[in-house]
């Protein structure tokens, strides 16, 4: 049964993630990564990198869920007060004392509406017996973090300014996650913090305190801007 529960709880969280990690495939294969030249130092075009068309595409949606989750969680509502309300009447049938039904929203059977329509939402959620648009909100947005940053690790070469584009699209969707999630995402934004150092201070850099709190991101960012630390 617990298998079964955590099997049906991964099925609604990727159906939640669908369109982000769509939006993240094969984002390590991404030329952006290689373009704007080497890998020594010099002068390089100066620039401000913004994030780049499939991260925003990522971040508006998951900025968009909870609206829909809320959506979702009033419609179950309705759907178990209309269960109550059915199964009130049926008792007090068999009593001998016919009850009319009420509608969630209060109306009589002659005003209630007909059945909703279900969605591929619904669906996903048909085994959750409850429905915390909070929790569920944070658990898909670290779902596409984790997702984005799967994609990150697998970037064999960054150039100067494929270091900078990355560094714009990890410290866009971070703050992202960070807007839907209790906690943000360390390995994100230490992805982020890495490819922002310039070149020129980056051993530095990976020689401080602060680097020492962002794990093996510091070496991996080094290995793919191929700087020796």
């Amino acid at each position: 049964a617990r298998a079964f529960a955590d099997a049906t709880h991964a099925f609604a969280l990727e159906t939640l993630a669908s369109r982000a990690l769509r939006e993240f495939a094969g984002y390590a294969r991404r030329p952006a990564w290689r373009d704007g030249g080497g890998d020594a130092g010099g002068d390089l075009p100066s620039f401000s990198a913004y994030p780049q068309e499939a991260v925003t595409n990522a971040g508006e949606y998951l900025l968009s869920l909870p609206q829909t989750l809320e959506q979702v969680a009033e419609a179950r509502e309705e759907d178990r007060a209309a269960a109550r309300d059915a199964a009130a009447s049926a008792a007090a049938e068999a009593l001998g004392s016919p009850r009319k039904p009420t509608s969630f929203s209060g109306q009589g059977p002659e005003e209630a509406e007909g059945p909703r329509a279900r969605s591929a939402f619904d669906d996903a959620f048909f085994f959750e017996p409850e429905l915390d648009p909070g929790e569920w909100m944070a658990d898909v947005a670290r779902l596409a973090a984790d997702a984005l940053v799967a994609e990150i690790r697998v970037i064999e070469r960054l150039s100067e300014t494929g270091a900078a584009q990355l560094a714009a699209d990890a410290e866009y969707f971070a703050n992202v996650v960070a807007a839907l999630a209790p906690e943000p995402p360390k390995t994100l934004a230490a992805f982020a913090a890495c490819c922002a150092t310039p070149r020129e201070n980056y051993v530095p850099f990976a020689a401080s305190e602060d680097a020492a709190a962002l794990g093996d991101v510091v070496a991996a960012v080094a290995a793919m801007r191929n700087i020796g630390t």
